[in-house]
């Protein structure tokens, strides 16, 4: 079993915006979970066809802020399998 993204972090305008990410994995979606670091600015997620879709609210403060989304499956040994996404934020 294996998760990545097809890359590791990306950097978002302080206006933020919807994105989207593609997912490499041999894990079929509905197997597949997610968390995010900061749920009131990272919003609207979503696993499909391969792909995660989020939208990242704009920047309210004056410094670059940093968020994670983490997509992860769970093993047949009760392993967690996980791939971590950074979200870099401009300031605003």
């Amino acid at each position: 079993m294996n998760i990545s993204f097809a890359e590791n972090d990306i950097l978002v305008p302080a206006e933020g915006g919807r994105y989207a990410v593609d997912v490499l994995t041999n894990v079929l979606t509905r197997d597949l979970a997610f968390e995010v670091s900061n749920s009131k600015v990272v919003k609207n997620v979503e696993l499909s066809n391969n792909s995660l879709e989020f939208e990242i609210l704009p920047a309210t403060s004056r410094d670059t802020k940093t968020y994670t989304i983490t997509v992860y499956a769970i093993d047949g040994w009760g392993e967690r399998v996980e791939t971590v996404l950074t979200v870099i934020q401009k300031s605003k």
